[in-house]
C-alpha cells in the first residue's frame, strides 16, 4: 500500500488501489491482454474459461475451451473444465471421461464424471415414452421392440410386428419411433393384421392420423371386405363388418370365445403357445440345475433348444454365453452376448456377457467399452464398474453415446 502514492499508474487500470488492480487482474480486459500477449498460454484461457463459465456465458467458455484443449490436448484439467462449462450432460461426461482417460486417479475428475454421467442418463429416459400405462404383455415384448428400431420391420411369433404391437398397446410414442426407424405402416403378418386396421378398431384416432401420414393405406382391407356379404355370419358377433368383427375379437367377450374354442383356428394358437411356453419353463430349469451341478457343456444343449423355439428370448442367449465363457470358449461366449445385446439392448447383463467374452478374447480396449456401455445404463452396479476400471477402462477410447442408435 505504501508503495502506491510513489508507483506511476497504469493507463490500462481504472481505478489505482490494490482492490482496483485485483478487479482489474480479473477482469476480461486483462485477459484479453494476456491472451493477446501469449495466445499460446493455454492457462490464460483456461482461467479465462472458468471467468466465462461463472457468468453463466456458455458459447464463449466453449470457444476458450476449443481452444485450451487444442493447445494442451494432454492436459486433464482442460477437459474438467471442458465438461464444468457446458450444459449438455452427454457432452459434459464425455469430457470428464477423457480427463479421466488422462489422470485416471483423478477423484475430482471421477466423480464429475460419474456426476454428469447420471444426469445424462436421466435426461435421456426425459424424452423416453411413458411405458407405465402399458399392459404387462406389451412390456414382456418391449425389450425386442427396441432392439427392433435398427428391424423394425420382423414379425414376431408370425403375428406381431412391432409397429403393431406399439398399436395393440395404444402407445402413440413408440409408433411415432417406430416409424421413424423405417417401420412399414402397411406390414401386416400372416397371421395377423395391419397396424392401421388394428389402430381402426380400438379406435386409436391420433395413431391412425400418425399412420396415414406415414403412408398407410386405408384400403388395404379391401379384400376383406368384398368377402363379408358372401361369408356367412357368426351369430355371437352383431355387427357383422370388418370393424364390428374387430371390434368383437378385441372386447372381453370375444376373448371369451377364444377361449372356449368359438374361434377354432385363434384358440389352437393359444393352446400351442401355451405348451411351448411350458416347453421353454422346462429347458430354462434344466439348464440351470446343469449350471448349478457345474456341467457347464450339458446346460449348452437346453439353452439351446430355447433359443431355436423362441428366437426372441434373451435370457438363454445370455446363460449359454455364460457357459462358453466357462468353459473359455470366447467366440461362443460373444456370439451369444452381442445376440443378447441385439434383443435387449437396455440390458447390462447382456454388456457384461459382451465384455467377458471380450476379455477371453484379449480385446482389452473392446472388453472396456462393454463394460462401460452397461454400466452407463445402470450406474449403481459395482460389479460392472469394477470391470470396466479393471479392463482398463481408463484407456478405453468409447465415447458416452446412450440410447443414440434407437433415435432418442
Amino acid at each position: 500500500m505504501a508503495l502506491f502514492p510513489v508507483a506511476s499508474c497504469v493507463p490500462a487500470v481504472p481505478e489505482w488501489s490494490l482492490s482496483g488492480l485485483m478487479k482489474h487482474i480479473l477482469s476480461d480486459e486483462a485477459r484479453e491482454d494476456a491472451i493477446y500477449c501469449d495466445p499460446t498460454d493455454a492457462i490464460v484461457l483456461s482461467k479465462q474459461r472458468l471467468c466465462f463459465t461463472r457468468l453463466n456465458e456458455g458459447e464463449l467458455a466453449l470457444k476458450d475451451d476449443e481452444a485450451c484443449i487444442a493447445l494442451r490436448p494432454d492436459w486433464p484439467k482442460a477437459y474438467y473444465r471442458g465438461g464444468c462449462c457446458t450444459d449438455d450432460f452427454d457432452k459434459a461426461a464425455d469430457s470428464f471421461h477423457h480427463g479421466l482417460k488422462l489422470d485416471h486417479e483423478n477423484g475430482e475428475l471421477r466423480r464429475a464424471f460419474r456426476q454428469e454421467a447420471i444426469e445424462a442418463k436421466k435426461n435421456k429416459l426425459c424424452g423416453f415414452p411413458n411405458c407405465e400405462h402399458l399392459p404387462a404383455w406389451f412390456m414382456f415384448f418391449f425389450g425386442w421392440q427396441l432392439s427392433a428400431t435398427l428391424y423394425p420391420n420382423v414379425i414376431a411369433c408370425h403375428i406381431f410386428s412391432p409397429l403393431t404391437m406399439s398399436v395393440e398397446a395404444g402407445s402413440i410414442e413408440c409408433v411415432k419411433l417406430l416409424l421413424k426407424a423405417g417401420a412399414d405402416p402397411n406390414l401386416s403378418a400372416p397371421m395377423g393384421m395391419a397396424p392401421l386396421g388394428s389402430a381402426a378398431a380400438k379406435g386409436l384416432t391420433e395413431i391412425i392420423k400418425c399412420l396415414l401420414n406415414a403412408g398407410a393405406d386405408p384400403n388395404a382391407n379391401e379384400a376383406v371386405m368384398i368377402l363379408l356379404p358372401v361369408t356367412s355370419p357368426i351369430p355371437t358377433i352383431s355387427d357383422w363388418s370388418y370393424a364390428g368383427i374387430m371390434s368383437h375379437v378385441h372386447s372381453e367377450k370375444g376373448q371369451e370365445e377364444v377361449e372356449t374354442l368359438e374361434f377354432p383356428v385363434l384358440a389352437m394358437f393359444l393352446q400351442k403357445k401355451r405348451r411351448l411356453k411350458e416347453d421353454i419353463l422346462f429347458l430354462k430349469s434344466k439348464g440351470e440345475e446343469l449350471i448349478n451341478a457345474g456341467d457347464y457343456l450339458g446346460a449348452i444343449y437346453p439353452y439351446s433348444k430355447v433359443i431355436d423355439a423362441f428366437p426372441t428370448d434373451a435370457d438363454a442367449p445370455s446363460s449359454r454365453s455364460f457357459c462358453w465363457a466357462q468353459l473359455e470358449t470366447g467366440d461362443g461366449a460373444l456370439e451369444d452376448a452381442l445376440s443378447c445385446i441385439r434383443l435387449r439392448p437396455y440390458w447390462p447383463e447382456a454388456y457384461y456377457r459382451a465384455g467377458v467374452a471380450w476379455m477371453l478374447l484379449e480385446d482389452f480396449e473392446k472388453a472396456a467399452d462393454a463394460f462401460y456401455d452397461g454400466w452407463k445404463l445402470n450406474l449403481e452396479d459395482e460389479e460392472l464398474e469394477r470391470a470396466f476400471w479393471e479392463s482398463g477402462g481408463q484407456n478405453s477410447v468409447h465415447l458416452f453415446l446412450g440410447l443414440n442408435k434407437m433415435g432418442f
